[in-house]
């Protein structure tokens, strides 16, 4: 069943940040702030730009996805098991409920996390509460709480809680840390002992790529140069992975950078990820975004006070738009007619 409630929103500059109860713990920083660590990212990125914060009020915002022909951003806020929609135009609502959870009322769990578009414009899901990657059955202009599911199992095993996912060559690639599962590692309910990054391929066969990532979250691709990107969300082990794919496997992989020394220091892990079109790979992690060039080279930070989840891009490359704990966040990017 769709739910549409609108919400009143205000826009606002946040610069400097007003601490909520939740951000006040942060370790270091209270502003927006953007370093340049490497010049040639300034191509597309200013450290001059205002960034604007554009909701809040969230439980945890996750899993943001720009909507081209509604001109509009969905994202999850993932404990509340709602997907949001913001336009500049309509301003907020609450557009599905429930969006990844759909058993008995009676029992809490978590709603949906990662979203993204199939060829035909099909809302696809990672459904934490419902363990699988799922699509939404009706249009995306009349979102309802309706299902097929996509993949919910590996060689007959209940997967964790699916988190992230991207497209690569007709496959969608995803991640299944136990971040949806109460209790995580201890739920007598899992199944696979392992957090994996699985690919679906068009005939529904789910493939496991990777198992060696203690906690695999955020994932993308670049097509031009058959890399797949894979973050790792472990207090222990806070790292972004870079792999070369062959026939859609792993052929050989590498630490992109190590973050652990930073989680001390930040809010945040390793966690969901983008790849622009210039390459620049533009990933949450401690204290807010980091953006690596396509040589690896860590370019620049955005510093956020709220520990970051995800970010997608407009349809323009003009904006990217930053789910940040309670908030979500809109970043002025520099495009090539500029």
């Amino acid at each position: 069943m769709q739910t549409l409630q609108t919400i009143t929103l205000s826009l606002f500059i946040v610069v400097p940040w007003a601490c909520s109860e939740k951000t006040a713990t942060s370790k270091v920083g209270t502003d927006f702030r953007i370093e340049i660590l490497d010049k040639g990212v300034e191509s597309i990125l200013s450290k001059n730009v205002e960034i604007t914060t554009i909701a809040r009020g969230f439980n945890w915002s996750e899993g943001p996805l720009w909507l081209k022909d509604q001109q509009a951003l969905l994202f999850s806020d993932v404990p509340e098991n709602k997907i949001f929609r913001w336009s500049e135009k309509d301003g907020l609502t609450v557009w599905l409920e429930p969006s990844g959870y759909t058993g008995a009322d009676s029992i809490d769990r978590d709603g949906s996390n990662g979203l993204l578009l199939d060829k035909t414009g099909s809302l696809i899901l990672c459904q934490h509460g419902d363990r699988r990657i799922s699509k939404m059955e009706s249009p995306i202009g009349q979102p309802s709480s309706s299902f097929a599911v996509i993949a919910d199992k590996w060689r007959g095993r209940k997967l964790n809680s699916p988190n992230d996912a991207a497209w690569y060559n007709d496959n969608i690639y995803f991640t299944d840390p136990p971040y949806g599962l109460p209790g995580e590692d201890e739920n007598t309910e899992k199944e696979i002992g392992f957090s994996g990054v699985y690919r679906i391929t068009p005939k529904g066969l789910v493939i496991l790529v990777e198992d060696k990532l203690t906690r695999p979250n955020g994932i993308g691709f670049n097509a031009a140069t058959n890399s797949m990107y894979v973050a790792n969300s472990d207090p222990k082990d806070a790292r972004w992975m870079k792999y070369q794919l062959s026939s859609g496997n792993i052929e050989e992989g590498k630490v992109l950078y190590d973050a652990t020394d930073q989680v001390s220091l930040y809010s945040g892990l390793p966690d969901g990820l983008k790849i622009h079109p210039s390459g620049y790979v533009f990933a949450t992690g401690p204290g807010g975004i980091w953006v690596f060039s396509p040589a690896d080279v860590l370019s620049a930070r955005i510093y956020i006070p709220q520990a970051t989840s995800n970010c997608a891009f407009d349809d323009t490359f003009s904006h990217l738009y930053v789910t940040a704990d309670s908030t979500v966040i809109s970043i002025p990017l520099i495009t090539p007619s500029e």
